[in-house]
């Protein structure tokens, strides 16, 4: 049986986002929380988004920083850009 930290590694992997009501639903997990942490400390580069509801709840969104081929992330900026006094 495959652990509930190795699901959520593969379905951000795939592409995916999480939210903790998913992951209770698909994986039986109470502390999404407590896996992306164990996932982050592992060096896997996890975005965490605030989402408001239309009730106004409010609940953390998962995913996978998106990077370049060449490992940065997509903020924007790239270190070429960066003027030559900073450099």
């Amino acid at each position: 049986m495959t652990s509930q930290k190795e699901q959520i590694r593969a379905y951000l992997e795939s592409g995916g986002k999480i939210t903790p009501i998913a992951a209770l639903r698909f994986w039986g997990c109470f502390r999404l929380g407590a896996r992306i942490n164990n996932l982050r400390n592992e060096g896997m580069n996890i975005k965490t988004e605030m989402i408001t509801d239309e009730n106004g709840k409010h609940f953390a969104e998962y995913s996978l920083k998106k990077t370049d081929p060449k490992g940065f992330e997509k903020t924007g900026w790239h270190p070429k850009w960066e003027p030559k006094e900073f450099a």
